[in-house]
């Protein structure tokens, strides 16, 4: 079955750091895998490219700078890229987060120093649960949370408001104009003992706002 890379990017997560500290952090979490090749990229079509074809084991990394945040996507289909923000936290003691914000699963995390302060989840398997700890922050709608039905507690609208009060950023980030630079991180997949393989991918993204 393939996966629209604009659905792709309904995963995402974050660490307030700027990108050199980023890619840095970012670069030595990997190394312990093998060498690691950095790509600059300039515009979205590059990101795109270098994202895709999406795969079922991340490889390639792709890091924005969004004013003291940076972005983090991978290649792995459907990867939100959590448990790489959490080790850049753990190692920096910087804050992540991620978000999720697709039709049938949304969620947001916020960790500190790689320590998970607060998680809000809403995702359907096969019914709608919801799940929430730690303590809520400012701007959460936490009003939302009390609703009848467990699939309208936390919608997609709902974590892109909350990752635009933290971070300043309003995803989806097809639709932001390029941050003027990014870069793209390679792991080594010597150690690798899973098939690797190609999801098929839809690119329907094109340059994106000027």
């Amino acid at each position: 079955m393939s996966v629209l890379l604009s659905e792709h990017l309904e995963d995402l997560s974050f660490v307030s750091l700027p990108l050199g500290e980023a890619t840095r952090a970012f670069g030595s979490s990997l190394e312990k895998y093998g060498s690691i090749r950095t790509t600059q990229l300039s515009c979205w079509l590059d990101t795109w490219a270098y994202l895709t074809p999406l795969l079922t084991f991340p490889t390639r990394y792709v890091l924005l700078p969004f004013e003291a945040w940076t972005v983090v996507i991978c290649n792995m289909a459907r990867e939100s890229c959590l448990v790489d923000a959490l080790g850049v936290s753990s190692a920096t003691g910087c804050r992540a987060v991620s978000a999720r914000f697709r039709p049938d699963a949304r969620s947001f995390h916020l960790a500190v120093a790689g320590h998970e302060v607060r998680s809000v989840l809403a995702y359907k398997d096969p019914t709608w649960t919801f799940f929430a700890s730690g303590d809520p922050q400012s701007f959460e709608d936490v009003t939302a949370y009390t609703r009848r039905r467990p699939s309208s507690r936390l919608t997609p609208s709902l974590v892109l408001a909350y990752v635009s009060a933290l971070i300043g950023l309003s995803p989806p980030l097809h639709t932001i104009p390029f941050p003027g630079t990014a870069v793209g991180v390679e792991r080594s997949t010597s150690s690798v003992r899973v098939p690797v393989t190609v999801v098929p991918t839809v690119l329907d993204l094109a340059c994106g706002p000027a």
